[in-house]
């Protein structure tokens, strides 16, 4: 069986379902911290996430790093690009 795989700055996840997975939840962290850099958190999630605040998502989506669970790294793993995301949430 050939897997297909999908490349992120020279490191490969086997697009199996685990590798699917990965790939679903670092959509959904994406999407929590648009949501938030919109919004900002609901009541109910404030008690859940103490430090998750508009201004803390906009950090994230700002920031320039490129670690593994930075804003940009996300974005190259789900193929999308980071000024474009930035400027459609924030006007950046």
């Amino acid at each position: 069986i050939c897997l297909r795989r999908l490349s992120i700055r020279n490191r490969r996840i086997d697009m199996n379902e685990q590798g699917k997975s990965i790939l679903e939840l670092w959509k959904e962290v994406l999407k929590k911290a648009l949501k938030d850099a919109k919004q900002g958190p609901d009541d109910r999630e404030v008690k859940d996430y103490i430090f998750c605040t508009k201004e803390n998502a906009k950090d994230w989506i700002t920031g320039n790093s490129e670690s593994p669970g930075s804003f940009i790294w996300v974005c190259d793993l789900l193929d999308l690009s980071p000024s474009a995301v930035r400027r459609e949430i924030i006007g950046r």
